[in-house]
């Protein structure tokens, strides 16, 4: 089985490393974001030399890509996976729609909330993790003083929460702030917050974090919080999920810290093992990446 991984670049060459690894006889490629003027030819004869073109992100049209692979009857997937639903309902309600893309391909997703979005737009999708942990054993550390990990992506800084993220630390000014994906600003921000841009070692960060917050306004399931889960994180999510908090509000989110500071005070603060336990149980790399095989598979 010959199967083309396109999309979202980190995470395709991410899942085309964790595939290869576990299902060595099938081929799984994905091509370099940059393939300059050739781009397009190279593309085109990787589709035609796969049996499977598997997306991770997804769009309703235009896509060359996916046009020539249905075209050339071999299987799509399509896997949503946050703002690709925007784009996709915006596409909906503008009559932007190529129904090949709706009708021909296979739909996937990770959360039911996103099921529930494209459902209402008319698109059937199956539950499929995509996040796929190896759980190797290495301690989930104690920690001596709350200390707060947020992620921030550049350029859609109001998007992933950030005004929300810096009035929380001017609350807690004794509280540090770690903010990865956002390497500078233009305005002051409060002396406990430090910006880290791209990092290379998330591991690290999550390990000295008491508390991780993802705070967008749109959100597919975060492969941030499952890693922040599996070091044994306290995390307040936008979303209801399992062994989360979810922060509704500048308040809820206060509540969250001041009770870990509270706890953290007269020493009864513990790593969020529960939600380690769960990543280990319902992420496990060898339950995820089995899934995906059998979808891909059909």
């Amino acid at each position: 089985m010959h199967v083309l991984i396109l999309g979202l670049p980190y995470f395709s060459k991410l899942l085309q490393g964790q595939l290869s690894e576990f299902k060595p006889d099938w081929d799984f490629r994905c091509l370099k974001p940059d393939l300059g003027r050739l781009r397009n030819v190279r593309t085109g004869w990787a589709i035609a030399n796969s049996d499977v073109l598997y997306m991770i992100s997804s769009t309703l049209g235009p896509h060359a890509g996916i046009k020539l692979a249905l075209r050339l009857r071999k299987r799509v997937v399509m896997h949503w996976v946050g703002t690709d639903v925007l784009e996709a309902r915006a596409a909906m309600e503008a009559g932007r729609v190529d129904r090949r893309f709706v009708d021909g391909v296979v739909h996937c997703c990770e959360v039911p909330w996103i099921q529930e979005e494209l459902k209402a737009i008319g698109i059937e999708a199956t539950l499929v993790p995509l996040a796929a942990i190896s759980i190797d054993g290495a301690a989930i550390p104690d920690r001596a003083s709350i200390s707060v990990l947020g992620y921030v992506g550049e350029g859609r800084e109001t998007f992933y929460g950030l005004p929300r993220l810096l009035r929380l630390a001017a609350a807690f000014p004794n509280v540090p702030f770690r903010l990865a994906g956002i390497q500078a600003m233009a305005e002051s921000i409060p002396s406990n917050v430090t910006l880290l841009g791209w990092v290379d070692d998330m591991p690290s960060e999550y390990r000295r974090a008491t508390h991780y917050l993802r705070l967008p306004d749109h959100d597919g399931l975060a492969f941030s919080v499952i890693e922040a889960l599996r070091w044994g994180c306290e995390v307040g999510y936008t979303y209801p999920f399992p062994c989360t908090t979810q922060v509704r509000s500048d308040e809820s989110a206060k509540d969250l810290l001041q009770e870990g500071i509270s706890r953290m005070a007269v020493g009864a603060w513990k790593p969020n093992l529960a939600g380690h336990d769960y990543v280990e149980r319902s992420f496990n790399d060898k339950v995820v990446l089995a899934g995906i095989l059998k979808v891909l598979q059909g």
